[in-house]
């Protein structure tokens, strides 16, 4: 993994670190690509995590809504990252680590990609656009090989919106990463196996 050990944004150096990192090259093309969902729609998306691989990924790890606490910038934009300080991140961190799945492999991000009032309740409309700018997404990735679905809402989206459209992907399905924390263990060697399979086809 980018870091030693989880929570790292907890320290305000280490977020400081990663807010620079931002202008990276694997990195900018998606920036662009978030920022013109925000002009088209008036919508604000959290932004993608430096250290995760950005256009190089090989795996996307698709969430139902925003699934790590926004990390504890005083400035700056909220990154969806493992490195964050919450327990949902931590979980996703151990689990990805003990699977080998780096970083540098794999991005994390959401079915429906903008910031939502209350994301317990999410319109079909927002799944819907979401799905179609979760398409262009995909073609940014050219290295992608592997798709993991987390929770019901990403693999209800995946079915309806892209499947029919894209199917050169391999689609792993395993739980919403709250359901995990705030579930039977049993959930979470499904994910960690589910990481296991990602990992097996990027190396």
């Amino acid at each position: 993994m980018f870091l030693e050990a989880p929570r790292g944004m907890r320290d305000p150096l280490v977020s400081e670190q990663r807010l620079k990192m931002l202008g990276m090259p694997r990195i900018a093309p998606l920036r662009v690509w978030a920022a013109g969902i925000t002009v088209a729609t008036g919508r604000i998306l959290p932004e993608f995590d430096p250290a995760d691989g950005g256009i190089e990924s090989r795996v996307i790890i698709l969430h139902e809504a925003l699934p790590f606490a926004a990390s504890n910038m005083a400035v700056g934009p909220r990154l969806i990252s493992v490195d964050n300080d919450s327990d949902v991140a931590e979980m996703l961190w151990r689990s990805r680590d003990s699977a080998g799945l780096q970083q540098g492999t794999a991005l994390h991000w959401t079915v429906v990609p903008w910031f939502l009032d209350d994301p317990s309740h999410v319109s079909r409309a927002d799944v819907r656009d979401g799905s179609a700018y979760l398409l262009e997404l995909l073609y940014l990735l050219p290295k992608l090989e592997t798709v993991i679905l987390c929770g019901e809402l990403p693999q209800q989206a995946w079915a309806e919106f892209i499947a029919p459209l894209v199917d050169k992907f391999t689609v792993i399905e395993t739980w919403d990463a709250t359901a995990i924390v705030n579930g039977p263990a049993s959930r979470r060697q499904e994910l960690q196996d589910a990481f296991y399979r990602a990992a097996n086809r990027v190396f």
